[in-house]
């Protein structure tokens, strides 16, 4: 009888470590963002864009285990997310990206899956007059006009005086400063070195970056322009809390091993 309870212990104990251990290893990981209030628009779009104030603010998702889909020309390395899943079978870098920036109201925007690039050290990162072989991570919820529709747009949300929000990236770029509210954009800190491989971080910076806003004309596709914001940050949210059955299982677990010691004990 003690080796059946004890068996039946031990399963349970392996079972519930299991549990337990999952959330560690579990992706993608949601996080929150959030920007600084001043927005930077190209001259240009229209005055109306000067309503823009702020900042913007959401949620996503993020798989650091996502694959890699191709490695570029430029030496970046690109990670599965523009393609959804149920076509290409290939779980996306990013997911659920839920927003809103700032307005009267403020305007709503969404997308099911994106994809993350990793430049580590590579010479072909020259965004917004970056030094040459410095990194860059960039998150991109639909491509941007200059991959053309060759990728498929996903991004759902607002047009404004005529233009309409066409591609959404979150942008940290070694050596550009992405702090300053006020005056030049890029005024402030420099980003440092960050990265040391093409590989996913297994977290995302907790240092400042640059939410970029690309929008088309409605009239005139061809012509593009773009609002950003400085001061990105985003946060990774809380551990799940166990679920109350989850303690239950523990307890019983715990219980049985108590059991199968005073067994034990009564034995000697």
């Amino acid at each position: 009888m003690n080796t059946r309870i004890a068996a039946v212990a031990s399963f349970l104990f392996a079972a519930l470590m299991q549990v337990g251990a999952s959330p560690s290893h579990a992706a993608p990981v949601s996080y929150s963002f959030s920007t600084g209030p001043t927005a930077f628009a190209s001259s240009a779009l229209p005055v109306s864009f000067s309503g823009l104030v702020g900042g913007a603010s959401g949620t996503f998702f993020y798989d650091a285990a996502a694959h890699l889909a191709v490695t570029n020309a430029d030496g970046s390395s690109a990670y599965f997310g523009f393609t959804p899943p149920n076509v290409n079978g290939q779980p996306p870098s990013l997911s659920a990206l839920s927003a809103t920036v700032g307005f009267q109201p403020p305007l709503a925007f969404s997308d099911p899956n994106g994809s993350t690039t990793v430049w580590n050290d590579t010479t072909g990162n020259s965004f917004f007059g970056a030094t040459p072989n410095s990194d860059a991570l960039i998150l991109s919820f639909d491509p941007p006009a200059a991959n053309g529709n060759t990728l498929p747009r996903n991004l759902s949300g607002f047009e404004l005086a005529g233009w309409r929000i066409y591609s959404v990236r979150m942008l940290w770029i070694e050596s550009l400063a992405m702090t300053n509210e006020f005056g030049p954009s890029n005024n402030g800190t420099p980003t440092a070195d960050f990265l040391n491989s093409q590989a996913l971080p297994g977290v995302l910076p907790a240092f400042s970056g640059r939410l970029w806003l690309e929008f088309q004309n409605t009239a005139t596709p061809s012509l593009t322009s773009f609002v950003f914001f400085n001061n990105l940050q985003v946060h990774p949210a809380v551990a799940a809390i166990p679920e109350p059955e989850s303690y239950a299982m523990l307890l019983a677990g715990l219980a049985l091993m108590g059991m199968v010691a005073r067994r034990r004990r009564r034995a000697v």
